[in-house]
């Protein structure tokens, strides 16, 4: 007699296996189009389905990149020619022959869909690009039956050769070919995770300089990553064995800074005796001090940072001996020091003895490539971190529309900001896939809180003006739908603006925007 425990053991799988629905996913192509138009030829998706020799698949899920309101009507007429389950994916492309937005669409696509269900890519409709991604995808990501649909043959499956198949597959062995002609990254700023130009420049900068003591100005916008370069510089340098010291001058009033600085001697309510405090520059002696944001530092305090470089040594707030030192200095400036020199918020004699070596740091915007590194890297480690309050938070994994969406963002508050909106989305995603939506609400929270509280707090001085605060409110909505909607049709939708070339006119007419 079979038990219960020994059907379980035999059957689950196979009744698990029949649970999945079998997909057809196929580009509306010009020949379908005109099938749907009358024409005598069925187009390859109707014939193909018409063959029962390849079986009848469950749904039918199209992408079409032609007129929504015609895909609707599509739509319907293939289903009722069928009588199928058609689902149809609306994208607009730059071109039909763009292979980074074909791979992406068609990744969106077919990654939901491909973790329970039998697919099958139908290859004749669309461009050449379009057939092609269907076949990496098949050898490499996502495993399918290829079918081709011609007048002249009829609907015939694919079969890539094993010598072809198998080089798709050297994924690995390709990265190491790619990246083996660059120039190591020491291990010390492994965990600054970069590929573009820029970012490999400075790198190589701080490389060369971290060993030779010289004073160094790191220069980029908030959250660029400047105080990992500080620690990596340090950890490189022959100050690595002492701890690394740091202050941020724009995160204490001039006063407590100044104490924080230089530390402070005062006599004992009590007994009368000096009471000793020290300040980072005694504290960092031997190793490096990293200033933080050294543009904040009042014009007072400035010559006596200078004065204190020069001499080597610090007197104590309210008086007390001079305190020797021996320091490596490592400065950052959200602003660019030169502009502030000009305009006199900054001491020349200061800004020459902190700039023997200055590294520009590129925003996240200009990174290319690099967020999807970023992400891969810092990903993990947020629900590595997260997972103690949600043992789900260790399954979840980002949607390829969610990270679209990611990449499309400017991120005015760089890699900070990434990271910020990932930890969102991991916890209050509902599922284990986190999707476009709930990235895009991430982002909408993001842009709000960091924009919306300067534009509405500006000062009602001489440099006011209307018109810059409704220029600035215009950036802001017009960056976050274009995140959301990618082209410019989508994002005048998003915006309530009938007509993309009137969306267009208006981007020409905002100074300092680029779309």
């Amino acid at each position: 007699m079979i038990t219960y425990d020994t059907f379980r053991y035999f059957f689950e799988p196979f009744c698990y296996h029949l649970k999945m629905s079998n997909i057809l996913c196929s580009w509306i192509g010009g020949r379908d189009w005109e099938a749907f138009d009358g024409a005598s030829n069925p187009g390859p998706i109707l014939a193909t389905l018409s063959d029962t020799n390849w079986g009848v698949p469950d749904e039918i899920h199209l992408i079409n990149n032609y007129s929504k309101r015609k895909a609707n009507d599509f739509k319907k007429w293939l289903s009722k020619k069928t009588g199928l389950k058609v689902v149809c994916k609306d994208v607009e492309l730059t071109s039909p022959t763009n292979w980074q937005e074909v791979y992406e669409e068609v990744l969106d696509l077919v990654e939901p869909l491909s973790e329970a269900n039998n697919l099958t890519y139908l290859c004749s409709p669309g461009t050449y690009v379009m057939a092609s991604v269907w076949i990496l995808l098949s050898q490499t990501k996502f495993d399918a039956r290829l079918l081709e649909s011609s007048i002249e043959g009829g609907v015939i499956e694919i079969d890539v050769p094993f010598d072809i198949s198998a080089d798709y597959r050297r994924d690995e062995n390709l990265r190491k070919a790619q990246t083996g002609s660059r120039i190591a990254t020491p291990a010390e700023f492994s965990d600054i995770k970069h590929n573009c130009r820029a970012m490999k420049d400075a790198v190589q900068r701080a490389t060369r300089v971290a060993t030779r003591g010289l004073n160094i100005l790191l220069e980029g916008e908030p959250g660029t990553g400047k105080a990992l370069f500080a620690k990596a510089i340090h950890n490189l340098s022959q100050r690595k064995n002492k701890k690394m010291y740091s202050i941020n001058c724009s995160a204490f009033v001039p006063e407590e800074l100044e104490k924080e600085l230089f530390g402070q001697e005062f006599p004992d309510a009590l007994t009368g005796d000096r009471q000793k405090t020290k300040g980072v520059f005694e504290k960092a002696h031997q190793s490096t001090l990293y200033i933080d944001e050294v543009n904040s530092l009042p014009a007072h305090l400035q010559i006596k940072l200078l004065r204190a470089m020069e001499d080597k040594e610090v007197i104590p707030v309210d008086g007390g001996r001079p305190r020797r030192f021996d320091l490596r200095y490592i400065f950052s400036s959200s602003k660019p020091l030169a502009e502030e020199v000009r305009n006199g918020r900054m001491h020349t004699d200061l800004f020459y003895r902190i700039t023997e070596d200055v590294i520009q740091l590129p925003p996240l915007r200009d990174r290319g490539e690099d967020i999807t590194q970023i992400i891969d890297n810092r990903f993990p480690q947020l629900k590595d971190t997260l997972k103690e309050e949600d043992t789900n938070v260790a399954k979840k994994k980002l949607s390829a529309g969610a990270r679209k969406t990611l990449k499309a963002y400017p991120f005015p508050g760089n890699v900070r900001e990434l990271y910020n909106v990932l930890a969102r989305s991991i916890i209050h995603s509902k599922g284990i896939t986190i999707t476009k939506e709930e990235v895009e609400h991430a982002l909408g929270v993001a842009a709000i809180s960091n924009d919306a509280a300067e534009i509405l707090n500006r000062p009602l001085d001489d440099d006011f003006s209307l018109d810059d605060v409704f220029a600035d409110v215009s950036k802001h909505y017009i960056r976050r739908a274009q995140s959301i909607g990618g082209s410019l049709r989508k994002t005048a939708g998003l915006l309530g603006i009938a007509n993309y070339q009137t969306l267009k006119k208006r981007i020409d007419n905002l100074e300092d925007f680029e779309w």
